[in-house]
């Protein structure tokens, strides 16, 4: 009923009727179109009822589906994949979000209805599991082919380098998603690092790790956005360019391939200098989102932000 989004492990209802594209089926898509057909479904953004969606699905007789939740929406999607379920009890239900994190494995005791818990959308668990492959499958809490509750879920302490296959955006693009700050209403929601090397107090994202892919991989996918004629880009890293090195090579990447691309994104202002963001506004940069969180050196010590008031 509310605009709400549930991606990237953090749910929230939207306070300016903004809705991105869910990056967690962004970055799957990639891995499951090697060996599926996919249909996509936001019944948020699509405005789809309750009754609508669940009817278009139990039609489809899907063999698997993988949907976000969260604590904003729960209790009404608890209700929902319960009653999938019911109509396909041969379907797999994987689902992904920040209420899992706690403790997924007491989620599949407690919902039968769901067959996995994927925690890691950057890995290619989903289809290995999807595939009927017998495990172990990193990063996810599922049941295996007896019914016993098995949890592989492993956090690299430093950030480490993946390379997940270019994401099928052309099944996005139809969609009306929206964001305040991008200059088009056709644009792409991208993420070229996954989780976060910082550990402010109050934030998630510091708790699951942190991977970047290849500059040469994000450039491949600008390469497929080119083709479907999109050039404005909403970048999701939880702190754009927290590696200073790569930053400067993807933006001289970028200006130097794509350079009509138009660009927004979250960053840090102790992960950026003078030198930094002209190099980011030379390849299309036009706003940066900080989180400043305070003026207050007690707030910023208490929260871990890792940065003074100067």
């Amino acid at each position: 009923d509310d605009i709400v989004i549930r991606d990237n492990y953090c749910s929230k209802i939207s306070q300016a009727a903004y809705i991105n594209h869910p990056i967690d089926l962004v970055m799957q898509s990639g891995y499951l179109a090697s060996s599926f057909s996919l249909v996509v479904i936001d019944a948020v953004v699509d405005k789809i009822s309750f009754k609508d969606c669940l009817r278009r699905i139990v039609a489809m007789k899907p063999m698997g589906v993988f949907s976000l939740t969260g604590n904003a929406s729960w209790s009404t999607d608890q209700q929902f994949f319960g009653e999938l379920k019911r109509y396909l009890p041969d379907t797999k239900v994987v689902l992904s979000g920040d209420i899992f994190l706690e403790d997924a494995e007491q989620y599949l005791h407690s919902n039968p209805f769901i067959d996995g818990i994927l925690l890691d959308y950057m890995e290619p668990s989903l289809l290995e599991f999807f595939s009927g492959n017998q495990g172990p499958f990193k990063h996810m809490v599922y049941r295996d082919n007896q019914g016993k509750i098995c949890n592989h879920l492993f956090r690299s302490p430093r950030p480490v380098t993946v390379s997940p296959p270019t994401p099928q955006h052309q099944l996005f693009t139809g969609k009306k998603y929206r964001y305040p700050f991008v200059r088009s209403k056709r644009f792409a929601t991208v993420v070229t690092e996954f989780g976060c090397p910082f550990h402010c107090a109050f934030c998630v994202m510091g708790t699951l790790g942190c991977k970047r892919r290849p500059v040469e991989d994000v450039m491949q996918e600008l390469d497929t956005l080119a083709k479907l004629k999109i050039r404005d880009v909403f970048f999701l890293d939880q702190t754009f360019g927290s590696k200073q090195s790569r930053n400067l090579q993807l933006c001289e990447a970028i200006a130097t391939q794509h350079p009509t691309l138009r660009w927004v994104c979250f960053s840090r202002v102790d992960v950026v200098n003078e030198k930094i963001l002209r190099e980011m506004k030379s390849a299309g940069c036009h706003t940066i989102i900080f989180g400043v969180e305070t003026a207050s050196p007690e707030l910023l010590k208490e929260y871990r932000k890792g940065y003074t008031l100067d």
